[in-house]
């Protein structure tokens, strides 16, 4: 992690965590990256990767990464003790730093439970979710 505060979601900080797995992700398209996200198939934690970073660089697949961050199936979906995949989307949607991203990152935190929301919000160091600025890379 380049910050204690918050992940580090570029592909040199994931290498631990399936290079290989990213690199075979990007000859895919758009969506069928966002199909293995939604299936919850094997690849979905790298797959998410894969799509913050293309969003990122295409501002089409910024509503795409919104609509997987308030997915109940995502906010369920745990990586470890307390980040599910709906939090990685609504960080990757705060990384991207546009106006449309971060307003889009703020409606699916509005979907988390209460718990969860205080649970992100203290795993960003934030008192307000408008306040966190994560590094994309």
């Amino acid at each position: 992690m380049s910050d204690a505060a918050t992940p580090d979601l570029s592909p040199e900080a994931t290498a631990s965590h399936g290079a290989s797995d990213r690199e075979s992700l990007r000859g895919l398209r758009d969506d069928e990256i966002i199909a293995l996200i939604a299936e919850g198939r094997r690849l979905r934690r790298a797959a998410l990767l894969e799509l913050i970073d293309r969003a990122s660089n295409n501002p089409r697949l910024v509503p795409e990464l919104a609509r997987l961050a308030a997915d109940p199936r995502l906010r369920e979906d745990r990586l470890f003790h307390l980040i599910s995949m709906a939090w990685v989307a609504i960080i990757g949607l705060l990384s991207i730093e546009t106006p449309t991203s971060r307003a889009l990152a703020e409606e699916a935190f509005e979907q988390l439970d209460a718990r969860d929301q205080g649970l992100l919000l203290d795993y960003l160091h934030v008192e307000q979710l408008h306040d966190a600025h994560p590094p994309l890379h």
